[in-house]
């Protein structure tokens, strides 16, 4: 990756910030969380734990199943480091399991199957990224319990845009299912 130009940060993503070569399975939250704690600044630690820590949140509570270390990445200018926006955000939520165990590509508290992940994994992960047990609580609280209404706002817009869609109306099913099986609801 080449320079930056000059006044523009300089992206990095997940794998090669942390010296990882995916293979199946590639860096894991305790990993990344190596990696932000290796960040000079301290308010670009605290930061990024943060928003990484909502983002670990926010895959198990829609489903994201290909939230891997590539899908994040670090904005560098100087010595300063911020998490992009996130991007490639999919969800599983319209497509059928056929029983199968539903998965993320990122483990969390060791686990990769998403109905086995709960608040307390979701816990020690933040507290792996440094954040406090109370704050992470708190705040998976909020991601999960506001997940249903921000997909009926996107749902809305989309349908705005393209008109009435049954992908549409599956997902939005799908992540009301979601929530209402964890209790979110």
């Amino acid at each position: 990756m080449g320079a930056a130009a000059p006044g523009r940060p300089l992206p990095e993503h997940g794998c090669p910030a942390s010296e990882e070569v995916p293979g199946r399975r590639g860096p894991s939250v305790r990993q990344i969380a190596r990696l932000f704690r290796s960040l000079p600044e301290a308010q670009d630690r605290v930061r990024n734990a943060e928003r990484f820590y909502d983002a670990l949140v926010f895959s198990v509570a829609s489903q994201g199943t290909d939230a891997h270390a590539k899908n994040y990445s670090l904005l560098l200018e100087g010595d300063r480091a911020r998490l992009a926006p996130l991007y490639d955000l999919g969800s599983h939520a319209p497509y059928p399991t056929r029983g199968a165990a539903l998965t993320l590509a990122m483990s969390i508290d060791d686990e990769y199957r998403i109905r086995a992940i709960g608040t307390d994994a979701l816990v020690r992960a933040a507290v792996s990224l440094g954040l406090d047990a109370g704050y992470a609580r708190d705040r998976a609280g909020v991601i999960t319990a506001g997940v249903v209404d921000a997909f009926d706002r996107a749902a809305d817009e989309a349908r705005a845009v393209l008109g009435p869609h049954v992908f549409i109306d599956r997902l939005v099913d799908g992540i009301a299912s979601w929530a209402e099986e964890r209790g979110w609801r």
